[in-house]
């Protein structure tokens, strides 16, 4: 696994890097089920603020080849889900890897919820997992309205990141993962010919008719 190795460990996140590595090799390897795997360098950082409270940690990814692992390691929650769910938060975070290889995640609203959806759809197809809590977090008739109202300001930069995605004012907490990945399982509903790999560099004015289709 020399290509995705592990760069740098907080010293509190050392208890746990045996299970990570292990996590890190099993979506590697599911991923070369399917493409061959570009390179990634790991971090394994002790940061509560950018962990999910639930899991106990979270991904970020700004580049094609560098993955952050955030950790709250004093979460009673972290040991409990180094299992399948760590490994679909490094194959989430691996597709906007890819992403950035191409247009990238973007600034503007639309591309935000393509760049989202298309990881949450990423994991769905090496797992077949259903959708995760913030991608299926508003019933049909809270999301509905909003597919409207995310098509009218798809091109926007000004949309506020936080409050599509993690709620604020009259945004419910997750919209954004929700809506971009309602929008990419309609898009592939109509294209089932296409994956989630595949459309990975595709520009997100793609996806727009689908957010309402």
């Amino acid at each position: 696994m020399t290509d995705w190795a592990i760069a740098s460990v907080s010293p509190s996140v050392r208890p746990f890097a045996a299970r990570i590595e292990a996590a890190i090799a099993v979506v590697r390897f599911r991923v070369a089920a399917i493409c061959d795997p570009q390179p990634i360098a790991f971090t394994l950082k002790a940061d509560r603020i950018r962990a999910i409270p639930r899991f106990g940690f979270g991904g970020s990814c700004y580049e094609t080849d560098a993955i952050t692992l955030s950790f709250d390691t004093k979460s009673p929650n972290v040991e409990a889900h180094l299992d399948e769910t760590l490994e679909r938060t490094i194959a989430h975070e691996y597709h906007h890897a890819l992403r950035w290889g191409g247009p990238g995640y973007g600034a503007k609203l639309g591309a935000a919820l393509v760049s989202e959806g298309l990881a949450g759809h990423f994991v769905r197809q090496i797992y077949g997992s259903p959708p995760e809590p913030w991608e299926s977090a508003l019933a049909e008739e809270e999301l509905a309205p909003w597919r409207a109202k995310a098509f009218d300001r798809f091109d926007a930069r000004d949309h506020g990141h936080a409050r599509w995605f993690f709620g604020a004012d009259d945004h419910p907490p997750w919209l954004g993962y929700t809506l971009g990945y309602d929008m990419i399982g309609r898009y592939l509903a109509v294209h089932p010919d296409r994956t989630a790999l595949d459309l990975a560099h595709e520009p997100y004015g793609e996806f727009k008719s689908a957010l309402i289709g």
